[in-house]
């Protein structure tokens, strides 16, 4: 073995998990993180001095006065999906102009109103950035209007038609694939959408000394190179070094994201990150 001694021990916590752990003067090595993390540990991270190998947009994401002290190693994007029969207020295809416009009413006996769009949030993400960089124009009355609301439990309704389009992700994308192939969902549209993104994951670490953080660079070196980033597939999730895809729906989607991206900095104060939410639904008048 090429690290002979080096045992890699992996926890999963959630955020307000991290900052009890940190609290409780719990340390790490190596930490895989996102928006709403980042600031919590800062004053910890050590900057990363080993090979770069990722691209400069989500590079420059986890980077602090010139030095980088998060590395990209996976991300995904945002897309529209949308039923076919829902679109023929648009020819039949799926326009982002139009994103507010595919609201009806059900032909039921209380005459249901559908509005347009469902939406799914993590806590600290902002699906309404690239649609809000387009410059459409919203209704208040035409999506979800809950920010409580789950990437899932947007999926949920989206498979009940509780709306006509969800703004999803590219997990959205594989949950959609699959249930297709399990014949189990008639057909349905996408449209990628570019120019924005905080679905990045990062990686980062604390130097404790005793060779700790040498090898932890060498991890991160490791993690962030080809080799490593071509297994991302198995995972369905985008690399931010390598297109991995070359044919279908991701392929497409990998199309969509391999343009310059806006990224938010990961180490944005949870307020900021709040607030920069906050600033792209009053762009979209929602």
């Amino acid at each position: 073995s090429q690290n002979k001694g080096v045992f890699v021990s992996v926890q999963t916590y959630t955020p307000e998990q991290v900052l009890q752990k940190l609290n409780d003067g719990a340390r790490f090595d190596i930490i895989s993180f996102s928006y709403g993390v980042g600031c919590d540990i800062l004053n910890l991270l050590s900057p990363y001095s080993g090979n770069v190998n990722v691209r400069d947009d989500l590079l420059q994401g986890g980077v602090i006065k010139g030095d980088i002290f998060a590395l990209p190693w996976a991300f995904g994007g945002y897309t529209l999906c949308a039923f076919n029969d829902v679109l023929t207020k648009t020819g039949g295809v799926l326009s982002v102009s139009d994103a507010f416009e595919y609201g009806y009413v059900k032909k039921d006996k209380n005459k249901t109103k559908i509005p347009s769009l469902g939406v799914g949030f993590a806590q600290y993400t902002n699906p309404f950035q690239p649609l809000a960089d387009k410059g459409i124009s919203g209704k208040k009355e035409e999506w979800t209007n809950d920010i409580q609301m789950t990437s899932y439990q947007a999926y949920q309704g989206f498979c009940d038609k509780k709306f006509a389009l969800l703004l999803g992700t590219q997990r959205d994308l594989s949950r959609i694939l699959q249930k297709q192939s399990q014949g189990k969902m008639q057909e349905v549209s996408f449209e990628f959408l570019s120019g924005y993104t905080d679905l990045v994951q990062y990686v980062s670490f604390c130097d404790n000394g005793q060779n700790r953080g040498e090898v932890s660079q060498d991890f991160i070196e490791y993690l962030t190179s080809d080799k490593s980033q071509k297994k991302l597939v198995s995972i369905e999730m985008f690399s931010p070094s390598l297109d991995l895809y070359d044919s279908g729906l991701h392929l497409d989607m990998q199309k969509a994201l391999s343009s310059k991206l806006t990224v938010p900095n990961v180490f944005a104060d949870k307020t900021v990150l709040a607030n920069q939410r906050q600033s792209a639904m009053q762009r979209l008048g929602i």
